[in-house]
């Protein structure tokens, strides 16, 4: 007869070590937390998707770009294909702003929930373990309120080490200046006027167009590290257990 043991055995055996069902449990819990993450995540990119599609960009200035300028705008045909590429260019640079400016409101509002929600679970694991005594409280149960308090801090801490609002409102400042100057690559295409209604030639207006676009020329992604919680803002366990009491148990 055989002697090897079972998997189901194994399985036992290893399960009675409370190493083995501590680390189950922490990986659990980050599964749980990652698995809420990506789902909220999802749901916050779906219901954005609806303003990504309404955006009003065109891949080309003009259907027909023979026929795109009025007959006072004096344009040869290398200067309307080159007004027509840069057109294309600032939709494209605009689309770019926008969708990052979505991702970033996604992860933004995805990390305020995880932070609510994992500080929540921490506030109710430290409220039990607290009821019957740190010194008494099983290891299931810090294991718990370490990993819940671990991940608020992390939450709460990665829209700024991300730079998330500044990032969120420079990619909505310069999504909002090339639509800007979509409309008035349109308007000198239908009136050879600029903005303040000054008379322009083909020439000056590519030349305006690319100085616009050299000033806007820029990816609006920032991160702050200095952000990052160090060790002594995480508090040590004295900081983070039941307050001391009073009376009797003082001598």
């Amino acid at each position: 007869m055989s002697t090897t043991p079972g998997f189901s055995t194994l399985v036992t055996k290893a399960w009675d070590k409370t190493y083995v069902r501590q680390a189950a449990l922490v990986a659990s819990l980050l599964i749980a937390i990652g698995v809420t993450q990506v789902e909220l995540f999802n749901w916050t990119t779906r219901t954005a998707s609806p303003w990504i599609a309404s955006l009003d960009l065109h891949p080309s200035l003009c259907t027909n770009t023979a026929n795109c300028f009025v007959p006072a705008v004096g344009i040869t045909d290398w200067e309307r294909n080159r007004i027509d590429a840069q057109y294309q260019q600032i939709g494209g640079r605009a689309k770019h702003h926008f969708d990052v400016m979505i991702n970033l409101y996604s992860n933004y509002y995805v990390f305020i929930v995880m932070a609510a929600l994992t500080g929540v679970a921490a506030g109710i694991a430290i409220f039990l373990v607290g009821r019957t005594g740190w010194a008494a409280a099983s290891t299931s149960g810090l294991v718990i309120v370490i990993a819940m308090t671990s991940a608020a801090l992390l939450y709460r801490s990665l829209p700024a080490v991300f730079k998330q609002e500044e990032n969120i409102a420079e990619n909505k400042r310069l999504y909002l200046a090339y639509v800007a100057l979509e409309n008035e690559t349109r308007s000198f295409a239908a009136t050879g006027e600029d903005v303040q209604g000054v008379k322009q030639t083909a020439g000056q207006f590519i030349h305006h167009l690319d100085e616009r676009m050299s000033v806007l020329d820029n990816i609006a992604l920032g991160f702050d590290p200095s952000k990052v919680p160090a060790v002594q803002e995480i508090g040590s366990p004295r900081e983070i257990g039941p307050p001391k009491t009073e009376g009797r148990d003082q001598k």
